[in-house]
C-alpha cells in the first residue's frame, strides 16, 4: 500500500495499530520518492528487530510516539540513521507490490545482516550479527527505543562499555545527547539486569564490562551477577556458568543471587536444584514473586528448556503433572501470593485461573476470585471463559450462560469463543446421538435394517471423530450385508431363482469376507440347479 503524503501513512498506521506488538505497520526499507511501502509483520518476537531495521531509513520517527521520545531515544536513533543501511538476505521492499503483505519467516530473519556505511558485500556476508562497535551499540538502542521507553539491560551496557573502549572520542557526544553521564546511566539501567530475557545479539566484552563498571562502582557479587546474566543463553554456556558459580562464592544469599540459581538450573533442567531454590527464598521471606511463580509452576508442570541466542532460554516443552489437591492448593496459595506482591502484573491472574482450572472441585469464592482479571488485557478473555466453567461445575447455569454468552458475542473470533462453540457442536452431537441410538435399538430389534442405516449415514455425516466415523461405516457395511442376505432369503422363498442367482452372485462379490459367503454359494449353487432343470 502505498502512501503520496505522510499524514495518510499516519492515518493507516494508527488504524491499525495494535496494543501489546502483536502487529506492527512498518515504514519501507527503501522509499519510492515520497511514498513508503507498508509491511506487515505478524509473528509479535520478530516485530522488535524487523521493525526498527526497515524504520531506520525513514524520514519520520516521531510520528511512532504518542508523546515525544526522551532526548537521549532521538541522539541514538538519529546516530543510528547516520551510521547504517539495513537489507535482509531474502526480502526485497522495493519489489513488492501495492497491497501486497510481506510475511517474514523465521528463517529469514535470521539470515539478516547489517552493514557499516562504505563495507563491501563480501563483509555483509561474513557478518550475521551486528560486530561490537558503536554504530552497533547505537543500532541496538534504536531498537528497543522504537517500541517503548524501558531500556534493556544488555544494549545499554554494550553500548556503555563500547564507546568507552572502542570510541572514547564520542563519548563527550554521547553523554552530552542523553544528558548525563555514562557512569549515570549504568546506574539507572541496573535494574533491568535481574531477568534476561531481552535480545542476545551482541558479543560480550569482558574488558569493555569491567571498564563500565569501574567507572561506575559494583560489589563483586554484582559484577558476577551481571556477566552471568550477558552471557545467559549463549553458548558455550559454561561460561555463564563460571560467572554464577564466582557469585555464589562471593556470598551472602540475596534474591538476585537466587533469581540467577533458579534460571541457571533451568539452563541445565535441573528441576531438583530449581525447585530447592525457590522453596529456599520463600522460606527467607522474600518479597520477589519470581520465587513464588516459579514454584507453584513446578508443583502443576513439568517443562525443559534450551539456549537460546536470542531470547536467552527457550522453553521446549510443556506437560501437566496431574498434580495431587493439596500440590494444587499449595500452587495457589503461591499464585496468591505473588499476586499480592506484584498486584499489576497481568498474568498472575491468568496463572491463578489455570491453577483453579485444576482443581476437583471449586466454590463461588473460587469463581469470585477470578472476577478481578476479567478486564486484564491480553488474559481477561481465558479467565472469563475459567470463571464461566466455573459456574457450570457449581451448576450456576445463568452466571455461566451469561460468560459464555459475554465471549460469543463481543469477542466471536477469540480463541474462547471457539472453545465454547467447539463444546457446544459436542454437546449437541452427543444429545443427537444418545436420541439416534434410543432410534436405533427400536429399529434393530423390529429388523428395520434399512431404516437403521439410513440413521447410521446420518449420524456418519454429523460425527467429527475420525475413529467414530469408521465405526459407523462398519455397522453399515454390516447392515448392507444383513439386507442383501434377507433380500436373497426373501427371494429363495418365493422360488424365484433366477432373482436369487444375481442377488446371491452381487453378495459374494461385495462381502467375500463374510462368514455366510459359503452359505451364500451354496444358496447360487442351488439356484442354478433349479434352473437347469
Amino acid at each position: 500500500m502505498l502512501f503520496e503524503k505522510d499524514e495518510e501513512y499516519e492515518k493507516y498506521y494508527q488504524s491499525q495499530k495494535m496494543e501489546y506488538g502483536t502487529k506492527i505497520i512498518l515504514h519501507a526499507s527503501r522509499p519510492i520518492g515520497r511514498r513508503r511501502l507498508v509491511a506487515t509483520v505478524n509473528d509479535s518476537r520478530l516485530d522488535r528487530r524487523i521493525g526498527s531495521i526497515v524504520a531506520f531509513e525513514s524520514a519520520s520517527l516521531l510520528s511512532w510516539y504518542d508523546e515525544a521520545p526522551p532526548n537521549w531515544m532521538k541522539y541514538a536513533v538519529q546516530t543510528a540513521f547516520e551510521k547504517f543501511r539495513f537489507r535482509f538476505g531474502t526480502i526485497d521492499f522495493a519489489e513488492a507490490n501495492d497491497d501486497q503483505r510481506i510475511n517474514l519467516k523465521k528463517s529469514e530473519w535470521r539470515d539478516w545482516s547489517v552493514a557499516v556505511a562504505g563495507a563491501p558485500d563480501e563483509v555483509m556476508e561474513r557478518e550475521k550479527t551486528p560486530t561490537n562497535t558503536v554504530q552497533a551499540q547505537l543500532w541496538l538502542l534504536g531498537d528497543w527505543m522504537l517500541f517503548g521507553s524501558a531500556p534493556q539491560g544488555t544494549a545499554c551496557l554494550n553500548l556503555c562499555q563500547s564507546l568507552r573502549t572502542d570510541a572514547a572520542s564520542t563519548m563527550a557526544a554521547f553523554e552530552r545527547g542523553i544528558g548525563m553521564s555514562s557512569a549515570q546511566l549504568t546506574d539507572q539501567l541496573r535494574q533491568h539486569f535481574k531477568k534476561p530475557y531481552h535480545s542476545r545479539s551482541l558479543r560480550f566484552d569482558t574488558a569493555g564490562f569491567d571498564a563500565s563498571v569501574r567507572e561506575s562502582p559494583a560489589s563483586a557479587q554484582e559484577l558476577h551477577l551481571i556477566r552471568f546474566q550477558l552471557l545467559f543463553g549463549r553458548e558455550p554456556i559454561d561460561t555463564a556458568f563460571e560467572a554464577l558459580q564466582r557469585a555464589v562464592a562471593e556470598g551472602p544469599a540475596s534474591d538476585d543471587l537466587r533469581i540467577a540459581r533458579v534460571l541457571g538450573a533451568k539452563l541445565q533442567n535441573d528441576r531438583e536444584t530449581m525447585i530447592a531454590v525457590c522453596r529456599e527464598a520463600i522460606a527467607a521471606g522474600t518479597r520477589d514473586p519470581f520465587f513464588y511463580l516459579n514454584s507453584a509452576e513446578a508443583r502443576l508442570y513439568h517443562e525443559t528448556y534450551s539456549p537460546n541466542e536470542h531470547f536467552g532460554l527457550l522453553r521446549n516443552s510443556r506437560s501437566s503433572l496431574n498434580a495431587t489437591v493439596p500440590e494444587v492448593q499449595a500452587a495457589l496459595d503461591e499464585y496468591r501470593t505473588a499476586q499480592r506482591l506484584d498486584p499489576a502484573n497481568p498474568f498472575i491472574h491468568a496463572l491463578l485461573a489455570q491453577a483453579i482450572d485444576q482443581l476437583p472441585s471449586v466454590t463461588r469464592e473460587h469463581a469470585e476470585e477470578l472476577t478481578p482479571g476479567l478486564t486484564i488485557h491480553p488474559n481477561g478473555l481465558y479467565i472469563r471463559l475459567v470463571r464461566g466453567y466455573v459456574y457450570k461445575r457449581l451448576g450456576a447455569t445463568a452466571e455461566s450462560e451469561a460468560d459464555f454468552e459475554y465471549l460469543l458475542t463481543v469477542h466471536p473470533d477469540s480463541p474462547q469463543a471457539r472453545i465454547i462453540l467447539k463444546q457446544r457442536e459436542k454437546q449437541a452431537t452427543a444429545e443427537a446421538n444418545a436420541e439416534a441410538n434410543k432410534t436405533l435399538a427400536g429399529l434393530y430389534s423390529q429388523r428395520r435394517f434399512a431404516a437403521a442405516r439410513r440413521v447410521l449415514i446420518e449420524m456418519r455425516a454429523n460425527e467429527k471423530n475420525v475413529s467414530r466415523q469408521r465405526a459407523f461405516e462398519k455397522e453399515i457395511k454390516r447392515l448392507e450385508e444383513l439386507l442383501d442376505w434377507d433380500e436373497v432369503t426373501t427371494l429363495m422363498n418365493a422360488k424365484r431363482w433366477a432373482e436369487v442367482a444375481i442377488a446371491a452372485e452381487s453378495y459374494i462379490e461385495h462381502f467375500p469376507k463374510s462368514h455366510r459367503v459359503q452359505v451364500m454359494k451354496n444358496r447360487l449353487h442351488s439356484a442354478q440347479e433349479q434352473l437347469r432343470r
